[in-house]
Formats: C-alpha cells, sequence, structure tokens
C-alpha cells in the first residue's frame, strides 16, 4: 500500500482500493464514513456535537461530496496541462486570471479520462453515473468543456456545469443531473463565498449566469450570485430572507420576464428588492469586457426599487392614450400594490392617477380581497390599525400573459 501525506491520497496496489483521508480511516477502522470524518475532525479540533445548527449528512452524501472533490481536482489539473491548452486560452481571452480560476475552481473535461482516474481510486461506477460524471455508456459525461464549479451553501461541491468549447455539441450549457446532493431549487452559486463578503448592509446582486458573477467579482463586487438556471423558489427564499436584493440581469424579453417574476415573489415574502436599471443592452460580463470596471460599478450602483421597476413596465407596456389600455394599467397595477405597506402604496396610487389623469378611487382595493382601500387607510387611523389584523394577504398572478 502507498500512503502520501502531502497529495492526502492512498492505494493499496494488491485491491486497487484508493481514496483520500476519511476514507483510508474508515478502511483501516473498518467504521462508517461518517465516523471516521468525525475522528479526523476532533483530531484537527473540531467538535461536531458542539457545533449548532451544523448540517448532518448521510454516509452516501458525504461519500459523494469526496467524489465530487476528486472530480474537481480533475478538472483543475486538466486545465493546467497541455490537453487544456485550448481551454486555458478561452479563458485568459475572457480576461480571467489564475486567481479567478482558482476561486471559482474553474477547470477543464477533456474527452477522456475522468472515469479511469476515479475508477482508479477507488469509487463505484454507479456513484459515478449519479453524479453525472460518465453516462449510463460508462463514458464521461462532460467532453471537451470548460467546468465551473458548483457549491452549496456550505462550500460543499455538490455538480457542474460544462460550457462547450468545440462549437459541435447541441447544447452550450449541460449540467450535473438531480441526485441526492444536487438539488436545482436550493442552489445560489457563488452563496458560499458570498457570506464571507457581505457586509453591515447585507446586500446581493443576483445576476443571470456564471462569467456574470465572475465578472462582477472581477470588479470587485464580491457579493455576486446566481440561481441555477430558474426561478426563484421557497428554498431559495429561505437562504435569501434576511438581505435586501439587488436584481441585474440580463435586459433581454427573457431576463426582463425573470426580472417581473422575482420582484413579485420577493414583494410576496417581504424581501427589499431593487433593480438595476441598466440601459447598454449588455450582460455584466460584456459590460466589463467592452466598458471595462469604472462602468460595471457605475451601472450597479444605478438603482430603483422593484416597484418603480414594476411602474416603468406598465407604462412602456400600456401607455396612456386609450381607455382600454388604462384600465388594463390599473388592474394589473393593483396586484403588486396590495404587496406594499400602506405609505407606498398611497404613493404610487398618487403617481399611477397622476400619469394617467385619473382619480385615486380607481385603485380602490375591495374589502372582500382582504385589503381595504388605501385612500381609506390614510384616511381613517382607525381603519389603517384594522387592516394590521389582516390573516394572510391572497396569492397574484404575473403582470399579464405576454410577461409569462
Amino acid at each position: 500500500m502507498s500512503v502520501s501525506p502531502e497529495k492526502q491520497m492512498f492505494k493499496c496496489f494488491v485491491c486497487g482500493t484508493a481514496g483520500g483521508p476519511i476514507k483510508f480511516v474508515s478502511l483501516i477502522k473498518n467504521q462508517p464514513y461518517v465516523l471516521a470524518l468525525e475522528e479526523l475532525a476532533n483530531k484537527v479540533g473540531v467538535d461536531f456535537k458542539s457545533k449548532k445548527n451544523v448540517k448532518t449528512y448521510s454516509e452516501k452524501q458525504l461519500r459523494l461530496f469526496e467524489i465530487n472533490k476528486e472530480a474537481m481536482n480533475f478538472f483543475q489539473y486538466s486545465l493546467s496541462i497541455e490537453v487544456g491548452d485550448k481551454a486555458l486560452e478561452y479563458v485568459k481571452s475572457r480576461g480571467l486570471s489564475q486567481e479567478i480560476i482558482d476561486n471559482f475552481s474553474i477547470g477543464y473535461a477533456p474527452s477522456s479520462g475522468l472515469k479511469d482516474f476515479l475508477i482508479k481510486k477507488g469509487y463505484d461506477e454507479a456513484d459515478l453515473i449519479n453524479l453525472s460524471l460518465i453516462n449510463s455508456s460508462g463514458n464521461d459525461f462532460f467532453k471537451d468543456r470548460l467546468i465551473f464549479t458548483i457549491k452549496d451553501e456550505d462550500n460543499n461541491i455538490v455538480g457542474f456545469s460544462g460550457r462547450d468549447l468545440s462549437n459541435k455539441a447541441q447544447a452550450k450549457y449541460i449540467n450535473s443531473s438531480e441526485s441526492e446532493i444536487f438539488k436545482k431549487s436550493t442552489i445560489i452559486y457563488n452563496f458560499s463565498q458570498v457570506k464571507n463578503f457581505l457586509n453591515k448592509d447585507k446586500i446581493i446582486y443576483i445576476n443571470e449566469g456564471f462569467m456574470d458573477v465572475i465578472a462582477m467579482s472581477r470588479a470587485g463586487i464580491k457579493n455576486s450570485v446566481a440561481i441555477m438556471g430558474t426561478s426563484l423558489t421557497k428554498e431559495h427564499l429561505k437562504t435569501l430572507s434576511n438581505f435586501k436584493i439587488r436584481l441585474f440581469l440580463d435586459s433581454d424579453k427573457a431576463g426582463i420576464n425573470a426580472t417581473i417574476k422575482s420582484i413579485k415573489i420577493l414583494l410576496e415574502n417581504k424581501i427589499s428588492v431593487e433593480v438595476v436599471q441598466n440601459n447598454t443592452a449588455l450582460d455584466p460580463d460584456e459590460i466589463l469586457d467592452k466598458k471595462g470596471v469604472e462602468e460595471l460599478i457605475k451601472i450597479s450602483n444605478n438603482l430603483i426599487s422593484g416597484i418603480e421597476f414594476i411602474f416603468n413596465m406598465h407604462k412602456k407596456q400600456y401607455g396612456n392614450t386609450n381607455i382600454a389600455n388604462v384600465k388594463k394599467f390599473v388592474k394589473t397595477f393593483k396586484k403588486y400594490l396590495i404587496l406594499l405597506d400602506p405609505i407606498e402604496q398611497s404613493f404610487y396610487i398618487k403617481k399611477a392617477c397622476k400619469y394617467l389623469s385619473i382619480d385615486e378611487k380607481s385603485f380602490s382595493i375591495p374589502r372582500n380581497k382582504n385589503i381595504s382601500s388605501v385612500t381609506q387607510q390614510l384616511q381613517d387611523n382607525n381603519k389603517l390599525l384594522d387592516t394590521t389584523k389582516i390573516k394572510k394577504p391572497f396569492k397574484i398572478d404575473s403582470i399579464d400573459d405576454k410577461h409569462n
């Protein structure tokens, strides 16, 4: 048996079993993986049992984390050697320094090699399939792709995303399939790092893609994350509920629709939300590339409230020149007004009425919707107090069918 303390690896040349320190202790002492992990943690002064609110993982989950870590090591090493020259050239052309490559655990998946690398370390093929490291045919899942490492909020490696570099693949990006450790609805890309950079204001930017988050970091804006290609979920909101959100999504139609949906769900859950006003038609990565750091920082600080963004979108979509569109404006804008506090409601009712040249009574919200008229709230303090006893606001639809 060969044991390398420097590489933190072992291998038995008789049976072929190999792995890291946790697996080594588990096999030598014939004890469960979790107990081996706890023993090693105690040796370096980390007492799991004394920690409050520390997540516990099953033996299988811990094993899958370990496999993904070994896969990440393979991807990173592949980027640093000759087989990864093309990928490294691409990365450098995008302005990524070695520090950024290391900080974001960026790597390269060659056309083959990962399966053999992991099997030689003693990992089961079934686990590799489960983690989307190989496919059902037994071949490497990621081939000739730049690899972005996906981590959960506790910095565990839960999956990967691969960007095609061959220009031949049908899909520009492919992601690990969901598994016991990878659930898209719970993952916020880069949140594990962002936690370390949050100031007392607790502000988080939400971007659309990996390269946008990386661009923000390159510009010194370290509090940027991305959602894994999905809308905000209840699980995301649990993580984000104590933060102030700044939406900096793409300015194309899909990005605007995503912004509208995100504002709605954030307002419903009483989470502070602002929107970056980006009039360039470029995403953050493109802004950094074409206009530089100062412009990206300037645009990132050009903010309006979430409800102001919704108001502006209503103006753009409906205008104020014909009665049919005015009615649509009022009908859809009401659905956002009920999510605001009384003062905000009053402000935006007055603003909308001035724009539409209509009376404030047009925005009166019926009591049978569990919310009283905002106008009445401001005229009668007792009625205002009554509204604080509302049991639960009703759910609303998005702005209209065109934005679904």
